[in-house]
């Protein structure tokens, strides 16, 4: 997979969401290490993943996680 297929796959918010084969994890990875911009994409989920668990009542961001999953 390339950069392109990465982004239109929203790659990095499965990676966030731990919704990756184990396949595409370790191509996503190995790519994060040459790519600032998906590195940044992954900050982003990350970040409001963070955001959505924060503000969300006790035990509710299982649902919030399962949400993330379907976006990409």
């Amino acid at each position: 997979m390339d950069h392109i297929q990465f982004k239109a796959n929203q790659t990095a918010a499965g990676y966030v969401a731990n919704g990756l084969d184990e396949s595409t994890q370790e191509a996503f990875e190995l790519h994060l290490m040459g790519c600032s911009e998906c590195v940044e994409d992954v900050e982003v989920w990350r970040a409001d993943q963070t955001r959505h668990a924060q503000a969300a009542p006790r035990g509710a961001h299982r649902g919030s996680q399962a949400a993330l999953r379907r976006l990409w």
